[in-house]
């Protein structure tokens, strides 16, 4: 039952420091432990529930902040999207460069000139994001389309590289119809 209790502080600094590399010896030397000790240590802290328990949530954790889900890029994809020189842009002229942190701004030079300041942003390419956000979506899926009616022949032909001195083959004239070339009508 004492295995379920809650993490002292050292213990948790073992579980915040296992996950950076996996070593338990290193990480209970950085939290503090005693470093001769260090290998049994991580070895009897590795075995308690309560320790593999905080593990798996630091790691899941670590793994859902560190991976953007499929909205979060949607979300991102359609900003830069939308994203408009105006919107950074004050009546007076003047930037608004506390803005200019958008997914949409690509870039931000900030020159010093005899006039002044001047401030060049580049945005992202919108067309790009919405053929990348079309693709996430589906809406370049692969059409299907059906075709009917009937096959008259199967013509399969495999083409062999011509050898360099060989003459060029003379060309090939259309076949005539099967109807017209023996006057019958062709049996199916």
């Amino acid at each position: 039952m004492s295995d379920q209790r809650e993490l002292t502080a050292k213990e948790q600094r073992f579980c915040c420091e296992h996950l950076i590399d996996g070593n338990g010896s290193r990480a209970a030397i950085r939290a503090g432990y005693a470093v001769k000790s260090a290998r049994v240590t991580a070895s009897q802290l590795l075995t308690k529930p309560n320790i593999q328990a905080e593990l798996e949530r630091l790691r899941k954790q670590s793994e859902s902040d560190a991976i953007a889900t499929h909205d979060e890029v949607c979300r991102m994809l359609t900003n830069v999207i939308r994203c408009k020189l105006a919107h950074y842009v004050r009546p007076d002229g003047s930037v608004k460069l506390e803005d200019l942190t958008s997914p949409g701004v690509q870039e931000v030079t900030i020159e010093d000139t005899p006039a002044g300041q001047r401030v060049r942003v580049k945005l992202r390419d919108p067309v790009g994001a919405a053929h990348e956000l079309a693709n996430m979506r589906g809406y370049h899926a692969a059409e299907k389309h059906q075709v009917s009616g009937r096959v008259r022949k199967e013509v399969r032909f495999f083409v062999r590289p011509r050898p360099p001195d060989a003459p060029a083959p003379a060309p090939v004239s259309e076949p005539e119809d099967q109807e017209t070339r023996d006057g019958h009508q062709p049996t199916s």
